[in-house]
């Protein structure tokens, strides 16, 4: 499991952790909130989106009023029992 981050944290760090630039996804403007954000993939592969203040980078997770609206649910597989089957 990757290490927890601090943050900020810096470009440098982020490849140090295992993180990768997402070099095919240029850097856009959040869909919500309008902030500059571009594309890393976390050491598991899966896309995250950063913004670059005056004090570092931030995971904009962590920053967007609208996070929520971009989270997609968790999947738990329910098991059935007998039961429930018949």
């Amino acid at each position: 499991m990757p290490e927890k981050i601090e943050w900020p944290i810096t470009r440098k760090q982020l490849y140090q952790y295992g993180w990768s630039k997402a070099m095919k996804i240029p850097p856009r403007a959040c869909k919500r909130c309008n902030v500059k954000i571009e594309f890393w993939f976390t050491p598991d592969k899966k896309l995250h989106p950063i913004e670059e203040t005056v004090d570092g980078l931030f995971s904009h997770f962590a920053t967007c009023p609208y996070a929520d609206d971009f989270r997609r649910e968790r999947k738990i597989a329910k098991i059935s029992t007998q039961g429930e089957l018949f």
